[in-house]
This record gives structure tokens, C-alpha cells and sequence, in this order.
């Protein structure tokens, strides 16, 4: 049984097999409960700063790597450099709901779901 119960838990979901019904429905409730509204978010050791970020459809977001290291954001099938300790910017014109995304670079290959874009009208 998963419970959504805080904002890391979210990280769980994208990587269940097959989400059951009740699953997404409880997923869905808790994003929306723990989705911290904004247009910035910031990645360190492979983590989103919040996890998850509440977004209106078509703003900018603002990433930034506070790290000595360059990553890739992974997005479904979208990838985005990250330069080490740059900000980049990306246009939340992906579509409304949830978007996991994941962070890759040397030493941090096959990471779990690092956050979510999650994204209202």
C-alpha cells in the first residue's frame, strides 16, 4: 500500500509498474496538496527543490544547478542541458498535469524520479 503522505512520497509514483485506480487517484490528491506554487526550482545531487512545482500552463521555469557538475533533465522524452552552477530556463508548454522528470549525469546514472512539473491552466 503507498500513501502519499508528504511531498517526497510523490517520487514514488512515476515508477509503479502498473498504478492501480486508487493509486493515481491518492497520487493526484497529493499533488495537489503538496505542490508549492512558482516558477523556479533548483537541483542539487539529483533532487528538485520543492519536488513538486505548480506551474501555470506556458510560464517560464527557471532551473538551477547548484552543483559542480553538468546534468541532463530528463522529461519524458525531452532533454535539457543543465550546465554546473547555471540556471536555465524551459517553457512549461508541455501540457497541463503532472510531468516527472528525472537528472542524469557522471555519477548519477538510473536516477529515480527527481521531481515534477506540474502544471495547471
Amino acid at each position: 500500500n503507498i500513501f502519499f503522505d508528504d511531498e517526497a512520497s510523490l517520487l514514488t509514483y512515476i515508477d509503479l509498474p502498473s498504478p492501480t485506480q486508487d493509486q493515481k487517484m491518492k497520487f493526484s490528491e497529493a499533488l495537489q496538496k503538496h505542490a508549492i506554487p512558482g516558477e523556479e526550482i533548483t537541483i542539487s545531487k539529483c533532487k528538485a527543490t520543492p519536488i513538486a512545482l505548480k506551474v501555470k500552463l506556458g510560464k517560464n521555469i527557471k532551473v538551477t544547478n547548484n552543483d559542480n557538475v553538468e546534468y541532463t533533465l530528463i522529461r519524458s522524452v525531452t532533454q535539457y542541458s543543465l550546465p554546473a552552477n547555471q540556471t536555465i530556463t524551459i517553457e512549461s508548454d508541455f501540457g497541463i498535469g503532472a510531468h516527472g522528470f528525472r537528472c542524469g549525469g557522471i555519477g548519477f546514472e538510473n536516477q529515480p524520479v527527481a521531481g515534477y512539473f506540474y502544471v495547471i491552466e
